[in-house]
């Protein structure tokens, strides 16, 4: 995880590499510890939307709520994902279009990361490339700051995140 100021945009591409379409894979922001921050995210179902994770539970928090996009491309294509954590404002656009927006004001900073995700069945294999945090246009903006990975392969026990 890495902080960052309260506003942000991120972007990275993902893809569903192996395993099941069972998923949900994208960004987190303003995270405070493990059972608190907000997800971005998307399923190799086709599902999109923004939750909120607090005391262990998970809310869907976003208008719509998780529905089918026709904006995610199923199957092991790559989607590009942005998010954007402005102030109370939480959007999440897919390929370019908004998807998802919410309004929360529980958690107004903290560290941002990837989110990837297996449902009943392991073996879900998620690759990222190309993860942004762009640098704010002007400092009124409250965009953003000025970090990027590239090269690097992060390893945990039910996936495999590779940003390249």
């Amino acid at each position: 995880m890495m902080s960052v100021i309260p506003g942000l945009s991120m972007e990275v591409d993902a893809h569903e590499a192996a395993g099941p379409d069972d998923n949900l894979f994208g960004m987190i922001c303003r995270y405070q510890e493990a059972n608190n921050f907000y997800p971005s995210a998307i399923g190799g179902n086709g599902y999109a939307g923004i939750t909120k994770r607090t005391g262990g539970q998970v809310l869907v928090i976003s208008n719509p709520l998780l529905t089918r996009s026709p904006a995610v491309i199923r199957g092991q294509e790559s989607n590009h994902l942005r998010a954007i954590c402005q102030g109370n404002k939480l959007s999440l656009y897919v390929n370019d279009q908004l998807v998802a927006q919410a309004t929360e004001n529980d958690f107004q900073g903290g560290d941002v990361g990837l989110l990837a995700s297996a449902g009943n069945q392991a073996g879900v294999e998620i690759h990222f490339t190309n993860f942004e945090l762009p640098r704010p246009s002007s400092p009124k903006s409250g965009l953003g700051c000025s970090h990027g990975f590239k090269n690097s392969v992060f390893f945990s026990s039910r996936f495999l995140w590779k940003l390249r």
